[in-house]
């Protein structure tokens, strides 16, 4: 889920959590984060192209995507075809993820 403002479950679950003022929730959205923090490194994301919750508006990665383009935030949004939500999709690209944050940890 990357802007859980904008999404009807982040909606339900912050104001649960985080109560009712909208602007707090701010704080808890990546994608409102990415426009106000400076991250030099480049972000990656996998996201199953055949999620059920894509097509229902919960993760919304193309507002992240969106947001990192106005901060200049340097991202690799991969959507992977005949994917989903699955524990299968995580194994799938996992080894990728992992490298990613080695390469990170090793500058």
């Amino acid at each position: 889920m990357c802007a859980p403002t904008r999404s009807p479950w982040g909606q339900n679950i912050f104001d649960r959590y985080l109560g009712s003022d909208r602007e707090d929730w701010r704080a808890w959205d990546a994608s409102e984060l990415v426009l106000g923090t400076h991250y030099t490194r480049p972000i990656l994301i996998d996201c199953g192209a055949a999620d059920s919750y894509l097509g229902e508006g919960q993760l919304l990665p193309e507002v992240f995507a969106d947001a990192c383009a106005k901060a200049g935030q340097s991202l690799t949004l991969r959507m992977q075809e005949g994917y989903d939500h699955s524990y299968y999709f995580v194994a799938s690209f996992m080894a990728d993820h992992i490298q990613h944050h080695a390469a990170a940890l090793c500058e």
